[in-house]
């Protein structure tokens, strides 16, 4: 299965779209990093970033190297905007728990 279907099929079996996709998937990476990181006792939650973004700039890669082979053009603008979908709100959260108390438990 190439990476192309996959997409495809993931697009088919969510009945999402693209850009709503990228979203779901870059809030499962993050969330499932920080609960990974909780369970193992590492606390420097900034790697959920990390490891988020990397698989947004690996998913890019991929796209980018597919559209060069088969339409001879990179398509810069939508993987830019692709990475925004899929990064944005991992960002957005992690800065409202280092920044602000909102996410506190009260003891």
């Amino acid at each position: 299965m190439t990476f192309q279907s996959f997409k495809l099929f993931l697009i088919q079996l969510s009945g999402l779209d693209r850009d709503a996709l990228h979203i779901y998937i870059g809030m499962a990476i993050f969330l499932s990093c920080l609960i990974i990181f909780r369970k193992i006792g590492f606390h420097r939650y900034g790697w959920a970033l990390v490891i988020t973004t990397c698989f947004a700039l690996l998913g890019e890669i991929f796209d980018i190297h597919d559209n060069i082979t088969t339409l001879n053009k990179i398509g810069l603008n939508a993987s830019i905007h692709d990475i925004i979908n899929t990064c944005l709100l991992p960002y957005v959260l992690y800065g409202i728990s280092k920044w602000t108390k909102i996410f506190e438990l009260n003891k």
